[in-house]
């Protein structure tokens, strides 16, 4: 865990220099990184709320500091389509399913392969996968994707959306159901709670 910490972390900064001098991606780049810096450290606090040891706590974070790192990846290759895109998504329309209707792929697909490449865990590749999905991961004791998935739908809405167009993040409840933890919602809303009104 401590090699995939440094490799988020070098991730990280190598995305920052690539773009700094770009002033069109450069602060959507900045507000994207701060939202999932926020959805790290909750993603974190929700796993060891779960029993989540150090190690696995800490594979939370990084896999939701990285959930949207494919988004990155589209405004580089795709800049002004993916910019369209962002402009246009309806109020309802989740992120991940106008990328996957105009690039054929979400972000967060998109992510995982990467992530997958440059030797993160599988724990860590599937928690990205499936982040907004994790109903359709074949596995069911990924604690990583659970924190992720919580995380990301506690959150405030996405900022790279517009504001008067943002959908609304979800928690799939039956999803919870199905593993025994649809109860623990509360406890998750309070560490979400918690952390968002300590920036404030």
């Amino acid at each position: 865990m401590g090699i995939e910490t440094v490799q988020a972390l070098m991730l990280k900064v190598g995305v920052f220099r690539q773009f700094s001098g770009n002033t069109l991606i450069a602060p959507m780049l900045e507000a994207l990184t701060l939202y999932s810096l926020g959805i790290a450290s909750v993603a974190e606090r929700i796993a060891g709320a779960e029993g989540g040891d150090s190690v696995i706590a800490k594979g939370a974070h990084i896999a939701a500091m990285l959930s949207d790192i494919g988004s990155v990846v589209l405004l580089d290759a795709h800049p002004e389509k993916y910019r369209r895109l962002l402009a246009d998504i309806g109020p309802e329309q989740p992120l991940h399913r106008a990328e996957e209707a105009v690039f054929g792929a979400s972000h967060a697909l998109i992510g995982a392969y990467l992530l997958g490449l440059w030797g993160f865990s599988d724990t860590i590749v599937e928690a990205v996968a499936y982040c907004y999905e994790p109903a359709l991961c074949p596995s069911r004791d990924n604690l990583a994707l659970l924190a992720a998935h919580a995380a990301r739908g506690l959150a405030p809405p996405c900022p790279l959306l517009p504001k008067d167009s943002r959908a609304k993040n979800c928690i799939d409840i039956k999803y919870l159901i199905e593993i025994g933890r649809d109860g623990h919602i509360p406890r998750w809303r309070e560490l979400a709670a918690e952390y968002y009104e300590g920036l404030s």
